[in-house]
Formats: structure tokens, C-alpha cells, sequence
């Protein structure tokens, strides 16, 4: 899967770290919990990875707020210590915005 548009809206899960590649560029990954389901009782976990100024702007959210996330869904490929390829499902994200949930 390549670049298939996606909209996430949920919750941080965790209070996000912005981190420094070796080329100084900026970047964040932040986990988001959306819910789903009869009475939204199923939770699904989404790794979303942030760059640059959006990844600066990602940056000030805490665990628990609502956001709403447009990006492209993506599959990463890599090695791990044992030598195993392992493969994840990213969401890149393009745009950032607070939500208010409304019942």
C-alpha cells in the first residue's frame, strides 16, 4: 500500500517526543486511538509519523487529546535485530487539527 489518503480522527495515546535525525531534520511519531464498532467499543492503534514544522507543531499535544489527522497511509519495511523483515502500517502525516467530539 502506497499513498492511499487516510483521516484519522481520535485521541493521542501518549504524550508525543520530538526527536533529531542525524541530518537535523525534525520529526515525532505519535500513537492515536480510534474507536469503532457498535458503540464505538472497538479500539484500533495507529502509528502516525510527523516532519518538520507540523512534527514541531505535533509536539505541544498531550496524551488524551482529540485530533483529527489527513496523511497518507504507507507500509515501512525493515530489518530487525535478529535479522527478521518486519513491516508496519504508517500514517504520514500532511495536516494537523484539534477536534471537539461532539455526542
Amino acid at each position: 500500500m502506497s499513498n492511499a489518503p487516510i483521516t484519522l480522527k481520535g485521541n493521542v495515546g501518549v504524550t508525543p517526543e520530538l526527536m533529531t535525525a542525524s541530518s537535523g531534520k525534525v520529526w515525532l511519531r505519535l500513537r492515536v486511538a480510534t474507536n469503532s464498532g457498535p458503540n464505538f467499543t472497538k479500539t484500533s492503534w495507529h502509528t502516525v509519523k510527523f516532519f518538520g514544522t507540523l512534527a514541531e507543531a505535533a509536539a505541544e499535544l498531550r496524551q488524551g487529546q482529540a485530533v483529527t489527522i489527513d496523511g497518507n497511509l504507507e507500509e515501512d519495511v525493515w530489518t530487525d535485530k535478529e535479522g527478521t523483515e518486519r513491516r508496519q502500517h504508517v500514517v504520514y502525516a500532511r495536516s494537523l487539527a484539534l477536534t471537539k467530539w461532539s455526542k
